[in-house]
């Protein structure tokens, strides 16, 4: 199992192991040779905690809009925790994209706020002057959008989450909603 497949399972928890395990059916990530395995336990995992959910025990695959949305999800989840990992070690957010880039090369990075124009496929990042707030944006193939924001200090410290048309346009540490 790659990296960044074992993170997103670990950070991500369930919903990243479903996200995960679509994929592999959908596009065939699992790879060959030595990914081989761990791609079918994943998958595996993903049928068992669907199939003891009430209802059919068949799992069929969301459609390709939700997927996209997944994919996007985990990929802006990914990227705060690439920016995270750099606030450690500086205390302060980057909004250098090359930062996390370093960290995270499984992703591309940009800088800004992902818009209804953004590259899909691209992580937008984006840190306040102070280096104390973190936005990760990206745009799903769907058309979606979706931002994380990490709030370290000031009157609304958390994790924060917007989706929609459109994204807030500043960094900054405005309250959103507490989930997607």
């Amino acid at each position: 199992m790659d990296e960044r497949r074992l993170y997103l399972i670990l950070a991500g928890g369930a919903a990243a192991v479903v996200a995960i395990a679509l994929i592999d059916l959908v596009v065939g990530g699992g790879g060959g040779g030595e990914d081989a395995a761990p791609a079918t336990t994943t998958t595996t995992v993903a049928a068992t905690t669907t199939s003891t959910a009430p209802g059919p025990t068949t799992t069929a695959a969301p459609p390709d809009k939700e997927l996209h949305d997944l994919v996007a999800q985990a990929d802006v989840r990914t990227a705060l925790a690439a920016m995270k990992i750099a606030y450690r070690d500086r205390a302060r957010y980057p909004s250098d994209p090359a930062v996390p880039q370093g960290i995270e090369p499984g992703l591309q990075f940009a800088p800004g706020i992902a818009t209804n124009s953004g590259v899909v496929g691209l992580v937008y990042i984006d840190a306040s002057a102070d280096g104390q707030v973190a936005c990760a944006s990206a745009r799903s193939r769907s058309g979606e959008l979706f931002l994380i924001k990490e709030v370290t200090a000031g009157d609304q410290p958390g994790m924060w989450f917007a989706r929609g048309a459109i994204l807030p346009t500043q960094c900054d540490d405005t309250a959103l909603q507490p989930s997607w």
